[in-house]
């Protein structure tokens, strides 16, 4: 996805970009996830991988700030497989 949508953005437009596939919601949480590791791992601007790791970190529930980004991309490598297949919701 990041490729898609991401490479040829302008770099003011990057958060903006980053905040609406966030609010997407037909767009499955483990690819919004990926999305936002992706551009943490391979982005050079700043403010984009602060707006990713600071979606990431909220739709993880993680209590850690935005560009703790090794921790974060470790934390991702060691949960991803959680994300893959959640546990139904309960009724």
């Amino acid at each position: 996805m990041k490729s898609i949508f991401f490479g040829s953005t302008a770099v003011p437009l990057k958060p903006a970009l980053i905040e609406f596939i966030n609010n997407r919601s037909d767009i499955p949480k483990l690819e919004k996830l990926d999305f936002f590791i992706e551009v943490m791992k391979t982005d050079a601007s700043l403010k984009a991988v602060e707006y990713a790791g600071r979606y990431f970190t909220m739709d993880t529930n993680l209590k850690i700030k935005p560009l703790a980004i090794d921790y974060l991309l470790n934390w991702w490598s060691e949960h991803r497989k959680d994300y893959e297949n959640p546990a139904p919701e309960p009724k």
